[in-house]
């Protein structure tokens, strides 16, 4: 959560050299470039020495300070020429790895945790990989597509849905800017501060924003050498010692469902009780900031994260133990962890109860999780070793931003079934939401004319707008709710606004079954209710 996805590899395709137009070599080319932006293509290749020169150059290896969130660290990126990439981020307690073999990625999080990268995480690997290998200028290097509006070029790696556009100064021929969709935003890139590395100009200033200044970003470049590259640097890195301590497998926990789907739970934060929501939509787990004080701890940072309703600030509390249970029911304990903190006093008056906190991937990521909601009890299994004997099958998930993302649809009228992918979001008191751009890509507002506004609904983020509706029938995995209620969002901005997902799957939709949440191995199941 320290960032939704970097730019730091575009250094590598703006390099530039003295030399005259150079032509590609002969090869069968994987990556297509229009003919209407070919002129583009060859003015970038000469400002940046031209192509052979591109060739020799190979593998890098750049180092230096990264600001976000008003903190300064460091960051240390390796590109191999295959497009296989690694960057190290480090802001003081907060560090994160993101490594990219050129097919696959992995996040190592601040909490060490390792991740396979999934979705829109991986797209935008692809994408840094395309601009890193050059491959709109060597077209033999990586697949993808080339095309012009007016003065720009569009990038379109092959596998990828967030394509770039690169702008570029009138006089050099240089990249000046880079933008590429981020969620419901757009990030700008602006590329500055060129000198010369062994004869090859490059920006040592990067500057990147989306329109929130919590979560801008500055790169300031202080070596940048020619490396090559040991290929067991771009391997998928080893898993850290066990963070968790389980009394019993498994421990069985009492919870309460409130509102018809909401799961509150007593978590011990430090060995202070405190009350929580349980939330597989929450990438990090999160403390009510307003708590911190009272737990002697101090957030750390200025930063930002989309939510329902619009980006909400957060800051970073590490040396956090969460246990849960009890010595007569057995305790499950995870130690010494980074969390985030949000003030969430704003939702305490709707929920009408003291909301310190909200568990989320952190906390999930650690077990097996079987939720009853009927019997409102809670088991967490130990994860390596864990066999399900429930009555459901297994269903496939992603994780993308540490959230949990599964295939469903909805039926609607006239139309049929309409599938998505969805966000498996215990924390949403719904049955089904559909973001904005999905509502209005379908035509769902006129499929369900008599939908009616909604009461009061709120995120993290504050109040969002949406209008609601019966309809046929919703499919998740190989279970079908027939009736159910779906939210259509109107959101300008915040999750609601989303155009890279369909929405959200909910806890009222999900009651009606025993839900198990395996993400160790990106499964979950909906068993049949006890």
């Amino acid at each position: 959560m320290i960032r939704r996805g970097f730019l730091v590899i575009l250094l590598a395709g703006c390099v530039a050299t003295s030399g005259g137009v150079q032509q590609p070599p002969k090869r069968t080319a994987v990556t297509l470039v229009r003919a209407e932006a070919l002129p583009l293509v060859d003015a970038w290749a000469e400002a940046l020495g031209g192509r052979p020169t591109l060739e020799r150059l190979g593998g890098w290896h750049a180092k230096g300070t990264y600001t976000r969130g008003g903190v300064t660290g460091t960051i240390e990126t390796f590109q191999a020429p295959s497009g296989a990439r690694r960057e190290i981020t480090v802001l003081g307690f907060l560090r994160e790895e993101r490594v990219f073999d050129g097919t696959r990625g992995w996040l190592v999080d601040r909490n060490r945790e390792v991740r396979k990268l999934a979705g829109f995480e991986l797209d935008d690997q692809l994408g840094h990989a395309f601009l890193g290998t050059w491959s709109a200028i060597l077209t033999h290097r990586m697949r993808g597509a080339v095309t012009r509006t007016g003065d720009t070029l569009v990038l379109h790696p092959d596998r990828g849905s967030r394509p770039d556009t690169v702008t570029f100064d009138a006089t050099t021929h240089l990249p000046t800017t880079l933008v590429r969709r981020d969620g419901e935003k757009q990030r700008t890139t602006t590329l500055g501060k060129w000198q010369a590395v062994a004869g090859v100009q490059m920006p040592f200033s990067i500057r990147e924003d989306n329109g929130n200044p919590n979560d801008a970003v500055a790169i300031e470049w202080t070596a940048i050498t020619r490396s090559d590259l040991d290929a067991k640097l771009f391997e998928r890195p080893a898993d850290r010692a066990s963070d968790v301590t389980l009394a019993a497998n498994p421990i069985t926990i009492p919870i309460e469902i409130v509102y018809g789907g909401l799961i509150f739970m007593t978590v011990r934060i430090n060995d202070t009780p405190m009350s929580f929501v349980f939330d597989t939509g929450a990438e990090a787990t999160v403390l009510n900031s307003s708590r911190l004080a009272k737990l002697g701890l101090e957030g750390h940072g200025k930063f930002a994260t989309g939510a329902g309703g619009g980006d909400v600030e957060l800051t970073y509390s590490p040396g956090v133990t969460t246990k849960v249970g009890d010595a007569k029911t057995g305790e499950a304990v995870v130690r010494d962890q980074i969390v985030a903190a949000v003030l969430l006093d704003a939702l305490e008056a709707p929920l009408r109860r003291p909301l310190d906190g909200i568990l989320g991937y952190d906390f999930i990521s650690r077990f097996v999780v079987e939720i009853d909601y009927k019997n409102q009890r809670m088991r967490l299994y130990d994860r390596a070793t864990y066999k399900h004997t429930g009555g459901g099958t297994a269903q496939p998930m992603t994780l993308e931003d540490s959230t949990p993302f599964i295939d469903a649809s909805i039926e609607v009228p006239g139309t049929g079934h309409v599938s998505g992918r969805f966000v498996l979001d215990t924390g949403c008191l719904c049955d089904v939401q559909l973001f904005a751009p999905f509502v209005d890509r379908h035509g769902l507002l006129e499929a369900f004319p008599d939908a009616e506004q909604l009461g009061y609904s709120a995120g993290a983020g504050g109040e969002t707008e949406a209008v609601s509706a019966t309809i046929p029938s919703l499919t998740i995995g190989d279970r079908v709710i027939t009736k159910p209620r779906a939210d259509f969002s109107r959101d300008t901005k915040g999750a609601g606004a989303d155009p890279e997902s369909a929405g959200l799957i909910g806890s009222v939709a999900l009651g009606r079954f025993v839900l198990v949440l395996d993400y160790k191995r990106e499964q979950y199941f909906l068993d049949p209710q006890r």
